[in-house]
């Protein structure tokens, strides 16, 4: 009873007064002019289109800050981590070193702290590919989440720098631009990122301080406290912004892959039953009846509903799309459940529980944890690769059919060789959505861990994987839009569905059929359209969001989302 009365005590306290702690008080605010959107962070419920939507702003646009109560629980956590180290108790990797030191104790020296930091921050510097800047944004975003807990050791000071460092460094109309550094990749083994947070950090915030920049001495960066290094590498968030931001493009691109199937049709003149409104009632699952009802709509205006089907039983792949595309979305959709679990949820060790976080936990509990859910992530984005894998061969046999079935009357579909670039993007695609085994998580190091998922490596593979189904998508279209033209002549367009129409114009224009015989032809052109028209797709979704200034030129925001963002003043 004691620990609710606080819990109350706390609530009303936070909904009355103005927060006031030192720490916070310091946080210069972006001007009206460039601060357009304000996300805030609760530690409970960022979304993964409000994510999308900081990924993509470079322009400083999207303002991230810590809400008030997630403020007081860092700060509460922190005192009682600090009250402990007075006790001289010794908590891991904050009063002690890590991994097969954990029993030495360390100094409260700063220069300890710079060496935690250089010795998690190694380089390849050869031969690997680097993070987009959204995605390293995105993942000190989740981090910093993850923080607004309260369950981590990080001080407020922390917190604050992180988020004047995540509002600036990426903004590339900011003086703080140039300490941005490129993050590499293929560093993480997924107990915890450790090696890309640590690159960031080391360049930005531990090079100079934001919050401390004015007080007049020199800027030697920010002054770390005892166990905050580890901190900000104790986490798999980039993982996860690198699957995020795969699963946010997948939604897009299986929008693309709707049309691709309905123009197939089209292609095919086949009987339009397997997308009809008695296909759909007969759906064993939500996500296929809204597949096909989607498909339909595509559909509406159609020849195809009043012309002699080419069989009574089409091309089997042709028939099981809507199965095959729907189960990607069931496997997507669950998979952005475990994702919004995940960047809602804790990572980090040690772990601090107490009444300001937990209703069940009365005395204040500092202990080691392994908290990095790798294995949960690993599993969740394999089932997406499988789904992803099944889709690229359904694409890649309809478009093989399309070709050898329509050769002989369009002679390109043989010349071009497109059953090369089928089956070349195809494999492409089959490559990296192949299951990582789990015996790559086998670990016997010195660090004493017997188990790290290969989340990280999944990851790196769903994104090729969806490049490559952007390129395999291409060959699609383009044969599947020849095909329509040459079944339904110069008026083709005003006989297939309504939906279809300016997708057909836009392959055309981009067709090897504008070109003479003898010219070679390139897909950089369908494959650059294909690609904007996924990111707009994304960015739409991410507006229904973040909302647009209202006649005041303040932010106006959906009441749905009322606790995560506020108007920005």
């Amino acid at each position: 009873m004691a620990v609710l009365s606080r819990l109350i005590q706390i609530s009303s306290s936070l909904t009355t007064r103005q927060y006031t702690s030192k720490a916070f008080c310091k946080i210069k605010p972006l001007s009206r002019e460039i601060a357009r959107k304000k996300v805030i962070l609760t530690g409970g419920d960022l979304t993964i289109q409000q994510l999308v939507a900081i990924a993509n702003d470079d322009k400083g646009e999207v303002e991230v800050v810590l809400g008030n109560a997630a403020k007081w629980k860092i700060e509460t956590a922190r005192e009682e981590v600090e009250s402990e180290i007075r006790k001289g108790t010794a908590i891991y990797g904050t009063t002690t070193r890590t991994g097969p030191e954990k029993e030495k104790l360390v100094p409260e020296l700063q220069r300890f702290q710079r060496s935690v930091a250089a010795g998690y921050g190694g380089r390849w510097g050869k031969g690997v590919d680097f993070f987009p800047a959204g995605t390293c944004r995105v993942g000190w975003v989740i981090l910093l989440n993850q923080f607004a807990q309260g369950s981590t050791i990080i001080s407020p000071g922390l917190s604050e720098e992180l988020c004047a460092w995540i509002n600036t460094v990426f903004n590339t109309n900011s003086e703080y631009h140039k300490y941005l550094p490129k993050i590499e990749k293929s560093t993480s083994i997924s107990y915890a990122d450790l090696t890309a947070p640590m690159q960031l950090m080391l360049e930005t915030l531990a090079k100079h301080s934001i919050t401390d920049e004015g007080s007049g001495t020199e800027n030697k960066g920010y002054n770390f406290k005892p166990g905050e290094v580890l901190a900000l590498g104790s986490s798999n968030s980039f993982t996860m912004a690198e699957m995020l931001l795969s699963l946010a493009k997948l939604e897009s691109i299986l929008k693309v892959c709707e049309e691709a199937a309905a123009m197939d049709i089209e292609a095919e003149r086949a009987s339009p039953f397997i997308i009809s409104k008695a296909a759909e009632e007969v759906a064993q699952w939500q996500e296929k009846k809204d597949v096909i009802n989607r498909m339909r709509v595509y559909l509406e205006g159609s020849r195809d509903w009043v012309d002699n089907p080419s069989s009574i039983h089409p091309f089997c792949t042709l028939r099981a799309a809507p199965d095959i595309i729907a189960n990607t979305w069931e496997t997507l959709n669950n998979a952005k459940k475990v994702v919004r679990d995940m960047i809602n949820g804790h990572q980090g060790n040690p772990a601090v529980v107490g009444f300001w976080n937990s209703s069940e936990v009365g005395a204040i509990q500092v202990g080691p944890v392994c908290s990095f859910d790798s294995t949960r992530l690993f599993c969740n984005q394999s089932n997406v690769q499988q789904a992803v894998g099944c889709l690229a061969v359904s694409i890649a046999q309809r478009t093989e059919h399309m070709i050898n079935h329509n050769g002989k009357d369009i002679s390109q579909l043989f010349s071009r060789r497109l059953e090369v670039f089928t089956e070349a993007s195809l494999r492409d695609c089959l490559m990296s959505s192949q299951v990582i085994p789990v015996s790559m998580g086998r670990m016997k190091c010195a660090a004493g861990y017997d188990w790290a998922a290969p989340a990280a490596q999944a990851a790196a593979a769903l994104d090729k994987c969806l490049a490559a189904a952007v390129r395999l998508m291409a060959v699609n279209l383009l044969v599947s839009c020849a095909v329509v033209r040459n079944k339904l002549g110069e008026q083709a367009v005003k006989q297939i569905g309504f939906g279809l129409q300016k997708l057909f114009e836009d392959i055309q224009i981009r067709s090897f059929e504008q070109l003479e015989p003898s010219q070679p032809f390139s897909f950089a052109n369908i494959i650059e359209y294909l690609q904007d028209k996924i990111s707009q797709d994304k960015a739409e979704h991410s507006k229904e969001i973040l909302n647009t200034q209202d006649d005041d030129g303040y932010d106006s925001v959906s009441s749905n989302y009322c606790d995560s963002f506020e108007p920005a003043r």
